[in-house]
């Protein structure tokens, strides 16, 4: 989701640039290369139709509105840009979008930023759960170790004394049996 949020950004970011360049010079504009970059950066706006937002940012609210003022800008360029376009494409039409572009800067950027943050959050959480599981794993290593030690000796102390038992019978049969004779 994270990378979506960065390529949502550096799309943008492709889109404006190009916008920009036809702006300072018409001569720049080739409208199959603007309609590619534009394509691209409407196809990252469609990977968060997914719903999966709400698991990395803590502010889903904040990201539907920029969501939101993305897809608005997207309705008016699709007048110029997309596949029904019925306006011309020239600077004139690109000084305009580039105008419709100017505040989602910083509602992006700034998404982009609380993504991160909140990721690496997430990520911070994860190793701390995955260390303290991997203590509680070495503690009851520990425990299982010294139950089959303590087993061990305690299996050892009674083959010991049953063999001592042995011997005792041994004996103790053998003095019978002088006893007897």
């Amino acid at each position: 989701i994270v990378w979506s949020f960065f390529q949502l950004e550096a799309e943008y970011l492709k889109l404006r640039n190009t916008l920009r360049d036809i702006d300072r010079d018409p001569a720049l504009l080739d409208r199959e290369a603007l309609q590619t970059r534009y394509d691209i950066f409407v196809s990252r706006v469609d990977l968060f139709s997914s719903g999966r937002i709400e698991r990395i940012v803590t502010d889903a609210a904040e990201v539907q509105r920029v969501l939101a003022g993305v897809r608005a800008f997207i309705a008016q360029a699709d007048r110029t840009l997309g596949p029904q376009a019925d306006m011309p494409l020239d600077s004139a039409a690109a000084r305009s979008l580039l105008a419709q572009m100017a505040p989602l800067d910083a509602p992006i950027h700034a998404l982009v930023v609380e993504a991160t943050h909140s990721a690496s959050a997430q990520v911070g959480r994860h190793y701390e759960t995955v260390r303290d599981q991997g203590r509680a794993g070495l503690i009851l290593t520990a425990l299982l170790s010294a139950t089959s030690v303590g087993f061990a000796l305690l299996a050892l102390w009674l083959w010991r004394r049953e063999g001592q038992r042995r011997r005792e019978l041994e004996t103790l049969a053998a003095d019978l049996r002088v006893a007897q004779r």
